[in-house]
């Protein structure tokens, strides 16, 4: 049996921009979705997958690898996940991911980092039209990456962020919100195309301060692109007030990551103030997420 794994993501600076083509930074998680292959007994597939896997993107991912490489042999795929969907981490591009580089890897075919960013962006853009590839870029590379559509990536760090992740309690759909986003750019576009410069600048200044390991600077430009969000009518009160709870109680930084209207918030935080800003979190209604 072939396995491989992929990991999923935080959005640092940058979402909802980046899907207009501005860039973004996004960051690796130690969390993983695996995929395992081998040759099925049966004459047909096995799929086997936990309830966050999208079994339709599973089965897409492996028609569009079998129509480039012109395999046919019939699979017994198997998925383990160590991060729930609900968190909005990127589970889908992760598993898609992690599916391609089983399948390389079971058919012996060697495929570039670059080849798994393109296979895997496809299959997700079938069934995710207006997927930036972020996730992927993620998933495929690991680190902090710098990313820009239609895969401009420049990796910033192979290290990690001291972040705290906490989840919202509210489930969001990141197609809806990017809907939200894209329909109020047909109303307001001078003004969002205002606030996208606002977040690319943002993006630029933060790769510099993680460069530089300059924390405080990094804080900073969070709040900062946490109100562009709010801006965005993306935020709602309850990632408000975590974000509002994390800054109060000591934290450098702290905003919604991702598409928003529910999920997590990320925390720029010292060893020192981990645990005062937790409890704060936790106080408002907020879940802390090992990641």
């Amino acid at each position: 049996m072939i396995s491989s794994s992929a990991p999923g993501k935080l959005v640092v600076f940058g979402e909802h921009a980046v899907v207009f083509g501005y860039p973004c930074i996004v960051m690796a998680i130690d969390k993983k979705i695996s995929i395992s292959i081998e040759k099925s007994e049966a004459d047909r597939d096995e799929i086997v997958l936990p309830e966050n896997i999208d079994n339709y993107l599973i089965k897409k991912t492996l028609e569009i690898f079998r129509n480039k490489f012109r395999t046919n042999k019939f699979l017994r795929i198997i998925s383990k996940s160590e991060f729930s969907e609900k968190l909005g981490l990127g589970s889908s591009s992760a598993s898609v991911v992690a599916m391609i580089r089983a399948l390389s890897k079971f058919y012996n075919l060697h495929l570039s980092s670059s080849d798994i960013f393109e296979l895997s962006h496809r299959a997700v853009l079938s069934v995710q039209p207006d997927n930036s590839g972020t996730d992927i870029a993620a998933a495929v590379y690991g680190g902090i990456l710098y990313y820009q559509k239609p895969g401009q990536i420049k990796i910033i760090s192979h290290g990690r962020l001291p972040l705290i992740v906490a989840y919202s309690g509210q489930k969001a759909k990141s197609a809806d919100m990017i809907k939200q986003v894209k329909s109020l750019f047909k109303r307001r576009r001078k003004t969002l195309l205002q606030l996208f410069i606002k977040m690319e600048n943002i993006v630029n200044e933060a790769t510099d301060a993680i460069e530089k390991n300059n924390f405080i600077k990094l804080g900073e430009l969070m709040n900062i692109n946490h109100q562009l969000l709010k801006d965005l009518n993306v935020s709602t009160t309850k990632l408000d007030k975590m974000v509002e709870a994390a800054i109060s109680s000591g934290a450098w930084g702290a905003k919604l990551s991702g598409a928003g209207g529910g999920d997590c918030i990320i925390v720029l935080v010292s060893d020192s103030k981990k645990d005062d800003v937790c409890k704060s979190i936790k106080k408002v209604g907020g879940k802390i997420i090992k990641f």
